[in-house]
């Protein structure tokens, strides 16, 4: 009888709207046990996980934000780009740079929505500027750059046709 109480829908919306205003009230430490309990009974929506992944930031809990990121991307259930980017932040925060490098490579690898591809690009970019900036403490030269530039010649858009620029 208990179980049939605590996961009323009643319940459920009274402990979100309590977690809204602990997260509102700055009360994260408190936010984070609930958040804990509160998905013991049910899943959460998106916002409420946002609010959580921001709390565990703000109590700088990366560890536990790597452990649910991962759980969540294991179930395959929720915001796949949402958990990613957020265990990609965490492993940053806690300086295991390579594995953020690792992570990206095969999300490039994959056909993926372009706004998402650019978060991981410039996630991956944090990581292997960290790691650049770390050698050069540590007085080791930073990784030579392939120079893979490519020379931009004068364009003349105005005598090209619209297929030419559009193809350009």
């Amino acid at each position: 009888m208990a179980d049939k109480i605590t996961t009323h829908h009643r319940f459920l919306k009274k402990a979100e709207k309590d977690l809204v205003q602990l997260f509102k009230d700055s009360e994260f430490k408190t936010f984070i046990e609930r958040y804990y309990h509160y998905i013991g009974m049910g899943t959460a929506d998106i916002r409420l996980e946002e609010m959580f992944y921001e709390s565990l930031d703000a109590e700088k809990e990366y560890d536990k934000v790597t452990d649910y990121a991962l759980m969540k991307l294991n179930e395959g259930g929720g915001d796949y780009e949402m958990h990613m980017l957020e265990l990609l932040k965490a492993l940053i925060h806690q300086e295991r740079y390579y594995e953020v490098i690792n992570f990206s490579d095969h999300l490039m690898e994959e056909n993926i929505p372009q706004g998402f591809r650019i978060d991981v690009a410039g996630l991956r970019h944090q990581a292997k500027k960290a790691i650049d900036n770390k050698k050069l403490g540590a007085g080791e030269p930073p990784e030579e750059k392939e120079s893979e530039e490519l020379e931009v010649a004068d364009i003349d858009l105005e005598n090209m046709s619209h297929q030419e620029i559009l193809r350009m």
